[in-house]
């Protein structure tokens, strides 16, 4: 759904997708706007988009991106284990009733043989993540920040809150007098994780080089002074600004604006996890520093 309307004083021209397959099949479809005069979707260099062209990074997120997902998995995991957090979802402990028997206090004689769990009430929370990017930013920082929020949906699952994940972009032209904004829910609070489905999304650079850039060329309130650059991300003080955002709602900018470099992961999630702490977050969502015992390094998608 597009609309174009004013806020605050300035123009807003606003995409909104409610599925993946919903922003596919418009961005193959639309026309792009006469006006417009840049073509970076379609010409863009592999060593920018690391895709060949529009019609390569369209099928990958039609069919899946499927190259060295296995590693990344692999990566996500060793990450997943330096992630010393509690789990408040559930407490075990031992009772005369439960879901599972304990062996070794039932061999004891112990009649509280069974283990069983307290549940706690789970909270909603809307993890908000900024695809837009400076030109600068490297492939690897794409990458490592992609890897981190995977992981951090987890972590605050395992807190005991479910996670509406939503992809947007929020530039803006050179004056600062139009807004540019794309908003994508890639997952719905009731879901369960799907890092297959998210893996292009969040990982790879073309979602915003390539398709972010076709929606650009194709939005019909677009004007040609966007074309030299396809506009300028906005900061966090304009991110909060213009989002209506909740007391528990958390913003992943840019890598740039995080300190994710995409050298080093435990580095890299530090950084984020930094900046989280830093926003105006609720005691109960303080993330923990993550202990290193050594490096994860990702480079060639290589774990050294």
């Amino acid at each position: 759904m597009y609309k174009c309307y004013d806020k605050n004083g300035k123009k807003v021209m606003h995409h909104e997708f409610h599925s993946l397959s919903e922003y596919i099949d418009y961005l193959s479809h639309a026309k792009k706007n006469p006006t417009f005069t840049g073509t970076a979707s379609e010409t863009g260099t592999l060593e920018f988009t690391d895709t060949n062209s529009f019609d390569e990074a369209i099928k990958l997120a039609k069919y899946g991106y499927h190259e060295n997902f296995d590693k990344m998995m692999e990566l996500k995991m060793k990450l997943d284990k330096y992630l010393k957090l509690s789990n408040n979802r559930s407490k075990q402990y031992n009772y005369y009733v439960g879901y599972a028997p304990d062996v070794k206090s039932y061999l004891e004689g112990s009649p509280l043989s069974m283990l069983n769990r307290n549940r706690v009430a789970r909270r909603k929370i809307d993890l908000y993540v900024q695809c837009a990017c400076a030109s600068i930013t490297s492939k690897e920082s794409v990458y490592n920040r992609g890897v981190i929020i995977l992981s951090l949906i987890q972590v605050l699952e395992t807190l005991g809150y479910n996670v509406d994940l939503h992809l947007f972009s929020l530039s803006s032209d050179r004056y600062y007098s139009t807004y540019l904004y794309c908003d994508f829910l890639l997952k719905k609070e009731n879901e369960r994780v799907n890092p297959q489905k998210l893996y292009f999304p969040l990982c790879h650079p073309s979602w915003l080089r390539r398709l972010e850039f076709k929606l650009t060329e194709c939005t019909p309130d677009i004007t040609n002074d966007w074309a030299s650059g396809y506009g300028y991300p906005c900061d966090m003080y304009e991110i909060r600004k213009f989002l209506n955002l909740k007391e528990n709602d958390i913003v992943i900018p840019e890598s740039r604006l995080l300190g994710v470099e995409g050298y080093d992961l435990i580095d890299d999630i530090n950084s984020v996890f930094s900046f989280i702490n830093r926003s105006d977050t609720p005691e109960d969502l303080i993330l923990d520093k993550v202990e290193r015992m050594r490096k994860i390094w990702v480079r060639n998608l290589k774990i050294i």
